[in-house]
């Protein structure tokens, strides 16, 4: 695997468990179930949210383009709410 696609990997990988953390706490936000004050609107939080999820879409699809196999790293189930 050449260098930039490594660096591909690690990109895809951290955002998409930066995007699962994310979705916990707005998840946990909309159950009454967390534990802290948020400092931001949970507004701001879907909005990054959304962002991220495009982003995840957009290196999905370059991927193809770079034939970056996303299948060969451990990919973890995304929810979407």
């Amino acid at each position: 695997m050449k260098d930039y696609q490594v660096r591909f990997l690690d990109e895809y990988n951290k955002l998409v468990e930066k995007y699962k953390k994310l979705n916990h706490i707005i998840y946990l936000y909309n159950n009454d179930k967390l534990d802290f004050e948020l400092n931001c609107p949970i507004e701001l939080l879907k909005d990054q949210s959304d962002i991220m999820w495009r982003y995840i879409n957009i290196l999905k699809d370059r991927s193809y383009y770079e034939e970056i196999e996303l299948d060969s790293c451990e990919e973890k189930e995304i929810w979407k709410d």
